[in-house]
């Protein structure tokens, strides 16, 4: 799932047994968003729109924030990424690409999480680490509620 990492950003990418049109939805409407996120996200799917996402930590309850930057449906939605004890922010891309040739409709979601050099440098390396791990997870979530 892992493709690349570098200082500042990380890529990962999942095959999805649906086309784009179908991915779009589970990746964007609030149904589908509660299917394999949680139903503790939110997402509003037009430039200026908010994503918001609220756990618990051990005793803590964390909130990550972020608002849409870019949506170009059914292939393209970015948004700014900053939990609530950053004092910054970083960026998440997703992109559906279809599959060529494939017997069945399947695509691709590409994934980026770019940013991470304005953390402090006592916690980047945890922080990305534990992106890479919970953005996996996730992915995998998807890719199994998709294919069924």
């Amino acid at each position: 799932m892992l493709v690349s990492r570098e200082p500042d950003l990380f890529r990962l990418a999942v095959t999805l047994n649906v086309g784009v049109p179908d991915a779009w939805a589970m990746l964007t409407s609030p149904a589908g968003l509660a299917r394999w996120w949680g139903d503790h996200v939110t997402l509003d799917t037009f430039a200026g729109g908010q994503l918001r996402e609220q756990w618990t930590e051990g005793d803590r309850t964390v909130t990550t924030v972020g608002q849409v930057v870019v949506c170009e449906p059914p292939h393209v939605i970015a948004f700014t990424w900053a939990d609530d004890d950053w004092l910054v922010v970083t960026g998440v891309s997703w992109q559906l690409v279809s599959v060529a040739d494939a017997p069945t409709p399947r695509c691709e979601l590409h994934l980026e999480h770019r940013g991470w050099l304005a953390l402090p440098d006592d916690r980047r390396e945890m922080l990305m680490q534990a992106h890479i791990d919970g953005w996996s997870k996730h992915l995998a979530r998807l890719a199994a509620v998709l294919h069924g």
